[in-house]
């Protein structure tokens, strides 16, 4: 699979060994802030904003107020 997956810089490098060892079409990282007070909560806060935004992006809606974005989630 060449190299081992690291925590570092070379997160990127890493995922796209991962996706050509598997033959993977698609290949995601989520990024999380350990050890700085985070809970549960925070978590569940960062996940519903990771989906809007691939929302957003996928231009399946456009977020224009916090009205939207309620809706959206």
């Amino acid at each position: 699979m060449g190299q081992p997956l690291s925590l570092s810089k070379n997160i990127f490098v890493d995922l796209t060994f991962l996706k050509e060892a598997h033959a993977l079409q698609e290949c995601t990282w989520n990024f999380f802030a350990t050890s700085h007070g985070k809970g549960a909560v925070d978590g569940a806060g960062g996940t519903i904003k990771r989906l809007v935004w691939m929302q957003v992006l996928s231009r399946k809606t456009i977020v224009k107020d916090a009205n939207t974005y309620f809706k959206v989630c």
